[in-house]
């Protein structure tokens, strides 16, 4: 009786409570972006991510940086999340700023997602089509808040996001 009550959470939760993106298989017609992150220090990061496409979370699980992460995306209009967190210090604590955007994501193509956050929160946010790198494909501006529990914050486009207690 002790092994069932043990194992119905966990199989629960591998059974699929929280539903992803489902990410297209390597013979599907898809569109690549590839992630960013720069850690400096260990109390010192910026990462620039794929957190949403459609309404459904991207996984991240299994993965120790998102340097370089390749997030396959299915073409068409996609209704996507992107996330720049950021650690200055670990006195700061962590902020965040969630970039809400409709793109129109073509086959084939590969996005490299690019910024730069300041020390004063102050955050660039980048995706370039790396067929023509020199021009920006989106350009956002914005200012990273502290990350706290339970939190609801206003994005651009009139959204809210509420940053879950853990």
């Amino acid at each position: 009786m002790r092994k069932i009550l043990i194992a119905a959470p966990l199989i629960a939760l591998l059974t699929g409570c929280v539903s992803f993106y489902p990410n297209p298989g390597t013979t599907e017609p898809a569109a690549v972006f590839i992630e960013k992150g720069e850690r400096s220090a260990l109390d010192r990061y910026r990462y620039f991510t794929v957190a949403e496409i459609d309404g459904l979370p991207v996984s991240h699980m299994g993965v120790m940086s998102s340097d370089g992460n390749e997030i396959r995306v299915q073409p068409g209009i996609r209704r996507m999340v992107f996330t720049v967190s950021l650690l200055n210090g670990f006195g700061t604590g962590i902020h965040r700023i969630h970039f809400p955007l409709e793109l129109d994501v073509k086959t084939g193509k590969r996005y490299k997602i690019e910024g730069s956050a300041s020390e004063d929160n102050q955050v660039v946010f980048k995706i370039n089509d790396l067929s023509a790198p020199d021009t920006p494909w989106v350009h956002r501006n914005g200012t990273a808040r502290p990350v706290k529990p339970n939190m609801t914050i206003p994005v651009q486009g009139g959204g809210v996001v509420t940053i879950p207690s853990r």
